[in-house]
């Protein structure tokens, strides 16, 4: 289609001359001076349209990040973006910068909208098109920023190393907000059995350590000394029979076992131990002792309890006696 030219001319930079056509809708040029001068101009005249054309303009800022000009002074994708954001809500420029199928371009905008991070469901898609061998760097930074770690796992879930490098950072991230749990599961699936078992033993996930630890595996030694480490803590959050099974099986320590039993008031356990262990001396040193000062404690307890009973009993009697007198006396007042 032929429009009337405007504006012909001749412009001179040193020893270059470039030919310049201005068109009717001016929005039309043939030279890098006139796109460096008037390229803020020329979105203008897409987004001010009676029909506004966003994704033209959008286009031009994507296509100027593409192939930067090589004027110093020329205007950057950066800078003709944030012009965009002065002309246009922001939540409407994101919905159409996704039709750019520019991931940064999409990006830089979305930090802009008032939308939470995780509502931004076509980056994940956008940073998996990208992230190959060369572009997986810039997609996991994006993944930590915005915490889109459970959408990337998703997308990596048939890629094998980034898949294990995703879960990696995952259970950093979960480590530092204190679930170690999840951390330890997620590091033991994608084959990292040691750092699972630093989040185990930190999250007293006793049955889940011991397995990560034979998996490595970790010499007898190793794993008796991880036993007492995991049955001191157990005993600190008082589960003595869970601290005993691990003496017992792991550290093949019987008496410490019988002793956490002893401590945490398992009796029942205790004595079995005892028996199963041939170990009657422990019956007469410690098993007696404690049973009777627990039986001490107890009858101390109850004591206690039966006098305050008895306490509140009398004064109770005494406030029904005193509110029957009052009603008798209210009686004989209203009486003849």
């Amino acid at each position: 289609m032929w429009t009337r030219p405007l504006e012909t001319g001749l412009l001179q930079r040193g020893s270059e001359q470039r030919c310049l056509c201005l068109t009717g809708d001016g929005r039309q040029w043939n030279t890098s001076c006139f796109l460096s001068r008037f390229f803020l101009s020329i979105l203008t005249t897409h987004v001010k349209k009676s029909v506004p054309e966003l994704e033209v303009a959008l286009q031009k800022v994507h296509e100027l990040r593409v192939n930067p000009p090589a004027d110093p002074g020329s205007v950057s994708a950066e800078e003709a973006l944030k012009y965009l954001l002065f002309l246009v809500n922001v939540n409407d420029l994101y919905e159409h910068s996704l039709g750019t199928y520019d991931f940064d371009l999409v990006l830089m905008v979305a930090e802009k909208s008032q939308k939470d991070p995780k509502e931004f469901l076509p980056l994940p898609e956008h940073a998996e098109d990208r992230a190959g061998a060369e572009h997986f760097p810039e997609a996991l930074q994006l993944v930590k920023e915005q915490k889109l770690y459970s959408e990337a796992l998703r997308l990596y879930s048939a890629d094998p190393p980034h898949y294990k490098a995703l879960s990696c950072v995952y259970a950093d991230h979960l480590m530092q907000n204190q679930q170690m749990e999840q951390a330890g599961l997620l590091l033991w699936r994608c084959g990292e059995p040691a750092a699972a078992l630093q989040a185990f033993a930190s999250a007293s996930c006793w049955r889940n350590a011991v397995c990560a630890a034979q998996q490595i595996p970790l010499p007898p030694d190793q794993i008796a000394l991880l036993a007492r480490d995991l049955a001191e803590k157990l005993i600190e959050q008082r589960r003595h029979s869970e601290a005993a099974l691990l003496l017992d099986q792991y550290a093949k320590d019987c008496e410490e076992a019988i002793l956490a039993l002893i401590t945490g008031s398992v009796w029942d356990e205790a004595l079995r131990l005892i028996y199963m262990h041939n170990r009657q001396d422990i019956t007469e040193t410690n098993l007696k002792p404690a049973l009777l000062e627990a039986f001490s404690t107890q009858i101390g307890f109850l004591e206690v309890q039966v006098a305050t009973f008895t306490r509140h009993r009398i004064r109770l009697s005494v406030v029904r006696e005193q509110k029957e007198k009052h009603r008798l006396d209210m009686l004989d007042e209203d009486g003849p």
